[in-house]
């Protein structure tokens, strides 16, 4: 925002009368929302991971909550057993998780930036 704020542009709507709230709803706020939403998706996707590795730990969510990071906990002992799966599908659904969000962040940033183009 603050590099944007320093655009010749800026200046050029400024000189013509323009208010500041309307510099940055028109024209400032369309220019770096394909950034942040680029941005939200990935940070979701860091907050997903992190949220399953405290609950791993046994620091997030209550013991009767269900939270994939603690069903991988729970599974530590069916895959000691030969049993994986019970471990190994919430590590799966997380990955895939993430990912989608990333996907679809990009999918969305691009759409804003070409329908800005």
């Amino acid at each position: 925002m603050l590099a944007e704020r320093e655009r010749p542009y800026v200046s050029a709507y400024l000189v013509q009368g323009n208010g500041a709230v309307q510099i940055c709803l028109r024209h400032i706020l369309p220019n770096i929302a394909p950034v942040v939403l680029a941005q939200a998706t990935i940070n979701f996707g860091y907050a997903l991971m992190d949220l399953a590795g405290l609950s791993f730990l046994g620091l997030g969510v209550p013991a009767l909550t269900p939270d994939w990071g603690r069903m991988v906990f729970d599974g530590q002992t069916a895959v000691q057993q030969g049993y994986p799966l019970s471990a190994v599908l919430p590590c799966v659904l997380i990955v895939l998780t993430v990912v989608a969000f990333n996907v679809a962040g990009e999918g969305w940033a691009d759409r804003v930036a070409r329908r800005d183009r």
